[in-house]
């Protein structure tokens, strides 16, 4: 199966399309980062640009383990595609911008 093509329909919006894109391309993520990365970026709430999920909600929706979800998303923040912000006891994604964002080393 193609990981881009697959990556691809798991977007509607541009921004969320070109960080679909980018992550499908970026050799150094594992397929779990970029499944993971993929289901977050399709959670995004387009009014607030927050996805709440948590690791546990994405790992029943992946049919993968928790663990693997959270070294994913440790890997997919030190990454630069998204940063986590603490709501309480809850995790919010936020899709990463800036020149680290946009200066990683991805491979087209």
């Amino acid at each position: 199966m193609d990981i881009l093509r697959l990556l691809r329909s798991q977007s509607s919006m541009g921004q969320q399309m070109t960080s679909i894109e980018r992550l499908a391309r970026d050799e150094q993520l594992s397929l779990s980062a970029r499944l993971v990365g993929a289901e977050i970026l399709r959670k995004i709430d387009p009014v607030t640009g927050r996805a709440r999920i948590t690791a546990e909600q994405l790992a029943d929706t992946l049919h993968i383990a928790v663990g693997t979800v959270r070294k994913a998303t440790n890997v997919l923040t030190n990454r630069s595609y998204f940063q986590k912000v603490k709501v309480g006891r809850n995790i919010e994604f936020l899709l990463a911008s800036g020149p680290e964002a946009e200066n990683r080393d991805v491979k087209s």
